[in-house]
């Protein structure tokens, strides 16, 4: 009985879904802390007001003092329509207008299954809102604040895993946090929401997952 109660490290309970799930890093122009202490509000604010406007799922994030990670997914049937004739432009296929919620979801699956422009519009609108606060702040408008971001799809639970466990230890690898104890309080990640949710034991076994399978993280999003 006990032994069925214990979750295998390599196999935590059951949380991945069968879905379009990505895993981004951005980070600011030549590494550039402006994001330290409470700065990183600006930047929650901003991700906090693009999740709501662009109909994005969260599963983990973190901000640092100068990059984030995320790892989400899109609720596709709130594409908008502008969003959608925009990708059937992109595609080379005529723009029309849906004139029933099945022709909608149809185009939805088969013109952009990936969720373009989906991302490409959240990401930069979460840049561009919280360069104009950063240098409404620092009294330097039009500054360059972000360089670029990176992303690629989950392929599986396993990559879905460690991609998670890889995002709650970065506060522990940059030294913001000192220990689990401290990452459970830290309010920039999401570590403290699925401690509370799944309990100590699951949430230090995602740690563990990031640890030893840290060989999935290309060097362009290691940070």
């Amino acid at each position: 009985m006990e032994k069925n109660k214990k979750q295998q490290l390599h196999r935590p309970a059951h949380l991945y879904l069968e879905d379009e799930i990505y895993f981004i890093t951005a980070r600011t122009l030549g590494r550039h802390g402006y994001f330290i202490g409470e700065r990183k509000k600006i930047l929650l604010k901003s991700l906090a007001i693009a999740i709501k406007k662009y109909g994005a799922k969260i599963y983990g994030w973190v901000i640092l003092d100068n990059h984030y990670h995320l790892l989400l997914s899109f609720r596709e049937t709130n594409i908008r329509n502008d969003e959608l004739n925009d990708a059937l432009r992109r595609s080379e296929i005529r723009p029309y207008i849906f004139k029933d919620e099945f022709h909608r979801r149809l185009a939805v699956q088969f013109v952009i299954p990936k969720g373009v422009p989906r991302l490409a519009g959240f990401i930069r609108y979460i840049h561009r809102n919280s360069s104009r606060e950063i240098n409404k702040l620092d009294g330097t408008r039009g500054r360059q604040v972000w360089y670029q971001y990176f992303d690629r799809c989950v392929r599986d639970e396993r990559e879905f895993y460690h991609c998670l466990g890889y995002i709650h230890n970065n506060p522990l690898k940059h030294g913001l946090s000192a220990n689990t104890a401290e990452l459970r309080e830290y309010q920039f990640c999401s570590y403290g929401f699925w401690f509370q949710k799944m309990g100590r034991t699951w949430s230090e076994e995602i740690l563990g997952l990031s640890l030893v399978q840290n060989s999935l993280i290309r060097p362009d999003e290691e940070l």
